[in-house]
């Protein structure tokens, strides 16, 4: 028995307006290539409308060695703005720490 949409998958297409690293994929949206659309959809692997499996990633190599290279950045920016942040309130505590001593 073949998968065939059912229609269900509009309600959760996906826009390319919120496109913010001109990567579908890192943005989260997934692929259904039964229905032949992007769609926002967080509760499982599997599209609400026909049953299959969605698809995570590009299949291109280019495409892929772009994903990857902007997962390696988020992550970096991440940790970046953690240590930043940790180093902030470690200034803010040691401020606080003088202010009752004196």
């Amino acid at each position: 028995m073949t998968a065939s949409c059912r229609g269900i998958c509009i309600r959760h297409q996906a826009n390319t307006l919120g496109v913010t690293y001109n990567s579908r994929y890192a943005d989260g949206q997934k692929r259904c290539q039964v229905c032949e659309l992007y769609i926002n959809w967080d509760i499982g692997s599997h599209c609400p409308c026909c049953g299959s499996k969605l698809r995570t990633r590009p299949r291109n190599k280019r495409l892929k060695k772009k994903y990857r290279q902007r997962k390696l950045d988020k992550k970096e920016n991440i940790s970046i703005n953690i240590i930043h942040g940790q180093q902030n309130q470690m200034s803010e505590l040691i401020n606080n720490i003088n202010f009752f001593k004196s």
